[in-house]
């Protein structure tokens, strides 16, 4: 058989806030333990999720979605037209990093896709090709830059034509050795 208290009725008022039976609330150090714990947990979720790095990701998706949507849209004109009509040729320079007297060191000669100077000077500037001069409102339907700080004048993204397969490949260079790259 269980031991079971008797519920005296108190007599005064102190014995009603201090009874065994009566609770008059939380104390402060509870709500300090409990206010904590919910912070610790905001500050874990916020590092979890991280929002710099997902706003990160989110931009170089995007710009991987331009370069294949770009890359595409040269490969429609070439199909569609049976080559590289009526544009300027794609670039396909090769540039040799090697130091003299050494074998030769071909890199490709990526070319920034974007019509700078042509405003001021009616003259696409030296390291810019104008892509989408060829390839707007046909192909493309309007020009695609870095998300970032890309313009229409300086997208961002680089192009180059291998001079041997004719394979274009596109770039978006991230940072110190690090690119984005389709085709």
């Amino acid at each position: 058989m269980l031991n079971r208290k008797k519920r005296v009725s108190p007599k005064k008022r102190e014995d009603i806030v201090f009874s065994e039976y009566y609770c008059a609330g939380f104390t402060l150090i509870e709500m300090i333990i409990v206010i904590g714990i919910i912070a610790l947990l905001a500050a874990a979720l916020v590092i979890a999720v991280n929002p710099g790095q997902r706003f990160e990701d989110a931009r170089d998706n995007q710009r991987e979605i331009h370069l294949n949507t770009i890359l595409n849209a040269i490969h429609m004109k070439r199909t569609t037209e049976r080559g590289w009509h009526d544009c300027e040729p794609l670039p396909e320079g090769l540039v040799d990093l090697s130091e003299e007297g050494e074998d030769p060191d071909l890199h490709p000669d990526f070319k920034l896709i974007g019509n700078k100077g042509v405003a001021e000077t009616g003259v696409v500037e030296d390291g810019y090709y104008d892509l989408y001069d060829c390839l707007i409102p046909t192909y493309l339907g309007s020009p695609l830059y870095d998300p970032l700080d890309g313009t229409e004048e300086d997208t961002r993204y680089e192009i180059w034509q291998n001079p041997f397969t004719k394979r274009v490949t596109l770039r978006f260079h991230k940072g110190e050795g690090v690119y984005i790259i389709a085709g």
